[in-house]
């Protein structure tokens, strides 16, 4: 009986910092009281700008490129390299180590 205390002391952080979050965090950078007026001012602008840059990109717009221009991006080429190289290496060891 003892043991399953540990699942309650266990999820009373997630609990109270789950009922936290939801006082501390708010749905407008506009409404957020812990920022200073002027980050704000930066963080309002800049989520409409980024909304702005999404709608534009959703139309057809020249700016987003749409998926081939995602995945053509060196950043995703080389982040897909690097996924790739360690999955590859993993699976290598997993399965050498099975057959001896």
């Amino acid at each position: 009986m003892n043991w399953q205390w540990l699942y309650i002391i266990e999820a009373l952080p997630a609990i109270v910092l789950g009922f936290l979050t939801l006082k501390v965090l708010t749905d407008k950078p506009e409404q957020a009281r812990w920022l200073d007026t002027e980050e704000r001012a930066w963080l309002a602008r800049h989520s409409r700008r980024s909304a702005q840059t999404a709608d534009h990109a959703q139309q057809g717009g020249s700016e987003g490129g749409g998926v081939w221009a995602a995945l053509c991006d060196p950043r995703v080429l080389g982040l897909s390299l690097v996924y790739g190289g360690t999955s590859a290496g993993l699976y290598v060891l997993g399965l050498c180590r099975r057959s001896s």
